[in-house]
């Protein structure tokens, strides 16, 4: 299996930023098959006891039955942090997280990376807007860029 960390995680955009608002927003949901792992991480504008990210499992993919799960409550404790929630193993196979806005605030995109992957090699590389595109070097030369 290839190293290298962009070959090895599956990072997919799973909510665009809002500006403020007061209202809770979920992202989209993952769906952990063939995965161990995955980290939700994005920014919260303003600091609040209210204003944090959470996270939801279920057994289907439209979130009909989604229970919350215990102690995923993450708080922004500064403006302008980013804030994560690593869940390892879930129990259910789809998940997403939760946007709470108690206090006026917005957020910046909220990204998942879905590691530990049983897949293989995974792409990460996208023509489509507002998603990822990079590339990997392996011993590059210096010179041009």
């Amino acid at each position: 299996m290839s190293e290298q960390l962009m070959n090895n995680v599956k990072i997919t955009l799973v909510r665009a930023g809002e500006a403020a608002g007061t209202h809770k927003v979920p992202t989209e949901m993952i769906d952990m098959a063939g995965f161990e792992g995955v980290v939700f991480f994005g920014t919260i504008a303003t600091k609040g006891n209210g204003n944090f990210i959470y996270a939801q499992q279920d057994e289907a993919e439209d979130g009909s039955f989604s229970v919350d799960l215990a102690g995923s409550k993450v708080v922004a404790t500064a403006n302008g942090q980013v804030v994560w929630l690593d869940i390892y193993k879930p129990e259910k196979r789809y998940l997403r997280a939760w946007i709470n806005r108690e206090t006026s605030t917005a957020f910046g995109d909220i990204y998942a990376i879905q590691y530990q992957g049983h897949k293989g090699l995974i792409s990460n590389l996208s023509a489509v807007a507002g998603e990822l595109i990079g590339k990997i070097l392996i011993s590059p030369d210096e010179g041009t860029i």
